[in-house]
């Protein structure tokens, strides 16, 4: 994410994919702006570039950036990862163990995109248990995200699965409200 001098890309930069993301992140977090701005991390999970994605061999790039991702996630402590791009296979392969299916996948063949799919797993940086959402990426499907009425689903899979820290963890610092989104 870029934050500097207060500012967020997701808040403050018009990138067709951050409009996207807005549907999603503002009633998930009661429309509060503040909150995106401070609560809110956003990055992705390969950090080669090419004008078209098949130039990419994404495996490679993914565990190239694995080691900086990690060590990003351990600052952060997440309690919801969302994913807006890669699987939820492929993040819970490289960042997680014991991860179990909560949800989906959700598919819209019409678009050959999954809408929602969900795990608890834990996180082998922190060893603590997350959510981890996968939805249709925000640049160009984030109409899914209402039709498939995302932001109910993801409230209340962390309503309903009660997301253990380990007990050393339990008193740093309280990152029970962030967010991470990867694409």
């Amino acid at each position: 994410t870029y934050f500097e001098n207060d500012e967020h890309d997701v808040l403050d930069c018009e990138w067709k994919e951050n409009a996207g993301l807005r549907k999603l992140l503002r009633p998930l977090l009661d429309d509060n702006l503040a909150r995106i701005r401070h609560e809110v991390v956003k990055t992705n999970l390969a950090f080669r570039r090419s004008a078209k994605a098949s130039q990419i061999e994404k495996r490679l790039a993914f565990d190239e950036s694995a080691p900086f991702l990690n060590e990003i996630i351990a600052v952060v402590r997440p309690r919801l990862i969302l994913l807006t791009g890669p699987t939820l296979a492929s993040f819970n392969d490289r960042f997680t163990e014991h991860a179990v299916a909560l949800c989906g996948p959700e598919r819209q063949d019409s678009i050959n995109q999954t809408v929602f799919a969900a795990s608890k797993a834990r996180l082998h940086a922190t060893m603590s248990e997350v959510v981890v959402v996968q939805v249709a990426h925000a640049s160009q499907w984030s109409s899914t995200y209402r039709e498939y009425n995302v932001t109910e689903k993801i409230r209340s899979l962390i309503k309903a699965e009660p997301l253990a820290q380990p007990e050393s963890q339990r008193d740093s610092v309280d990152a029970s409200r962030s967010t991470r989104t990867l694409d």
